[in-house]
């Protein structure tokens, strides 16, 4: 019915109708190919069809009075279509990339240079700044820590150091005084800091 359909009297193709079923829910044979509602597989009648139309044809002749010739009719308007185009290239556009060009070299040109300029002095912040700040922030560091180990460790040790020195010397002169009043002796007179520290200076000089 579908053939018949296909070939009505309004309605004749020249080649051959071949009816295609490619859905997954048709039913197959044994082999797996599809099949039709009438139980004929399409595909071979599809390839018989194909054979039958390369058999009936006639092989294709190449015919010279096919090809189109040149079209010649506006062939004088070359010329004058591209000393148009060179009119237009050099009185329109030169000027306009002129301009352009101008342009690029007032606006574009200071902005490169600015930026030449902060590239250079980015550069040298970078290699010869920073460098020397950073080893001025070593400096500042070891610095402080020298100033935390003198005043966390070294004034506590020379204190005790001093605070020692101070008992044992406290220490003998009243070992002197005992001795002295044993003998009945005045006691020892102590010098101060100033008569100390002149005794001192003497001692070394000698």
């Amino acid at each position: 019915c579908l053939r018949n359909a296909i070939r009505s009297p309004f309605f004749r193709p020249s080649l051959p109708v071949v009816i295609v079923e490619n859905s997954d829910t048709c039913p197959v044979d044994k082999e797996g190919k599809r099949l039709l509602p009438d139980t004929s597989v399409w595909m071979a009648d599809l390839a018989g069809s194909l054979s039958d139309v390369a058999s009936r044809g006639r092989p294709y002749t190449y015919k010279t009075s096919m090809t189109r010739q040149p079209n010649n009719k506006f062939k004088w308007a070359v010329p004058l279509v591209a000393i148009a185009q060179y009119y237009f290239f050099m009185k329109v556009l030169v000027p306009i990339l002129d301009d352009d060009k101008r342009v690029q070299e007032k606006v574009l040109v200071p902005i490169l240079d600015d930026d030449k300029k902060v590239q250079e002095k980015y550069y040298f912040f970078m290699k010869v700044l920073v460098p020397i700040l950073d080893d001025e922030k070593r400096v500042q560091e070891k610095a402080i820590a020298q100033y935390y180990f003198f005043m966390k460790v070294l004034v506590p040790i020379l204190d005790d150091d001093k605070k020692v020195q101070e008992k044992a010397e406290d220490d003998s002169w009243d070992l002197k005084a005992r001795n002295r009043r044993r003998l009945g002796i005045g006691p020892p007179l102590k010098p101060n800091r100033e008569n100390a520290w002149r005794l001192e200076q003497i001692y070394e000089d000698d």
